[in-house]
Formats: structure tokens, C-alpha cells, sequence
């Protein structure tokens, strides 16, 4: 880690993958996305997951876009389709062991700094997840998700709208993500601080990262608070 911490005025986090780490979560969000296709183009389960994989490589290579929702619509299904359906999932039991974030929010916040979220879920899954890791919306200075009617990561206009909401320029925000091509890739374009939490996707380039994590948890001490 950096001996020189990074000075900002707001932190924006990614959710999934970066609030929690739940493999099991993780494939029943993409089992939304590919139950979509397979009713769309009346394919197998595993026709579908390897057209979408497939296609996820694909757009990573020529735009720089690894979301299931861009490889969707590459296929021809719009991405509401897989947003809906993933809505729709209760993550209450995958995440009862999950450490506890809003404590982290309370103590950022403490401390002066604005508290943003970006998501590509809906925002009725984000209340589901906050819930199961003890946040409250109060804790949020801004966020944006899919239901704003914005392009979704990686696109950067997200991010910008992010920094807007939360009245800072992107020079004095940082983003922590757990996707180098979707989450810091961008963020760092725009001029924003990034952070990685390990165990992600190591889906880009390495140098898009401008501090690593194991956790999270770890964000206060990088902070210095």
C-alpha cells in the first residue's frame, strides 16, 4: 500500500463485489441474465450462458464493456429484461454472514466525507442488499443505479453524474470497485482515485488500480481515520 494517502472529499463504492463477497449471490444474479436470453432466443440454459459469455469477451475486447446487461442488448434482448428479473432476487439469506458496512459509511461520513454508491442493480435490490449488511439510505449522500435511466458502467457517464450529485469534481473523489474494466477503468479516465478490492475481476489492466484492498473494511485505514 501507498505510504501517502490519498486526500478526497467523497468515496463512491461499486456494490456488488465490492460491499460483499458472495459467490453464491453472484450466480443467481447471472443465472437472471441468462434465464433472459434463453427465453428471448428459446435456448437451453446452457446455450445461453455460453452465447452470453461469449459475448461478454467479446465486448470487453472491442468497447471495453464486460456487463451481462451490454452483452444482452448485443444479443438483441434489452437489458430491463435480466434488471427486472435480478430485482426480484432476496439476498437476505446469502448475506447473513456478511460483515456489516453501514459502520464503515457512519465513520467516512464522521469524518467529512461524502458517501456515494453506483450500481448497474436496480434500486430495489440495492434496498435488499443494504439491508442485509446493516446500511441505511440516510448513510448515502448520492447514488445512481439503473433505475436513473442512465447508461451503466462502464460507460463514464454515470460516474460523472455521480460526482455531480455529490458536488465534487471527480479530482477529489475515489472509487472502490472490484472490476478493473467496469469500475476503475473509467473512474480513473474521469480523473477519480481508485481502489481494487482483491479478489474481483481481474478483468483489465492492473494499472487502472491506484491501491489495493483485501477488503473494503480496509477503506478507513487507507484513509488514515
Amino acid at each position: 500500500m501507498p505510504s501517502r494517502r490519498p486526500q478526497v472529499a467523497a468515496v463512491a463504492f461499486d456494490v456488488a463485489g465490492t460491499l460483499y463477497v458472495c459467490p453464491e449471490l453472484d450466480r443467481l444474479v447471472d443465472d437472471q441474465a441468462f434465464v433472459a436470453l434463453a427465453r428471448a432466443r428459446d435456448w437451453t440454459l446452457d446455450e445461453a450462458r455460453t452465447a452470453l459469455q461469449e459475448q461478454r469477451a467479446k465486448n470487453r475486447v472491442d468497447r471495453g464493456d464486460n456487463s451481462k446487461v451490454g452483452a444482452l442488448e448485443a444479443l438483441g434482448v434489452p437489458g430491463a429484461t435480466f434488471q427486472d428479473a435480478a430485482a426480484e432476487i432476496d439476498p437476505s439469506a446469502l448475506l447473513a454472514g456478511a460483515p456489516p458496512i453501514g459502520p464503515l459509511f457512519a465513520k467516512l461520513r464522521s469524518a467529512g466525507l461524502r458517501v456515494g454508491i453506483l450500481s448497474n442493480f436496480k434500486k430495489a435490490l440495492v434496498d435488499r442488499i443494504f439491508d442485509a449488511l446493516s446500511v441505511e439510505w440516510r448513510q448515502i449522500d448520492a447514488s445512481i443505479c439503473v433505475d436513473d435511466g442512465l447508461p451503466i458502467k462502464p460507460s463514464p457517464i454515470p460516474f460523472q453524474a455521480l460526482c455531480a450529485r455529490l458536488g465534487v469534481p471527480a479530482t477529489e473523489a475515489l472509487f472502490v470497485g472490484d472490476s478493473l474494466s467496469k469500475d476503475l477503468a473509467p473512474a480513473k479516465r474521469l480523473g477519480m482515485t481508485t481502489v481494487l478490492v482483491e479478489g474481483g475481476k481481474p478483468d483489465g489492466d492492473p494499472a487502472d488500480a491506484d491501491h489495493r484492498l483485501a477488503s473494503v473494511l480496509g477503506i478507513d485505514a487507507l484513509l488514515g481515520l
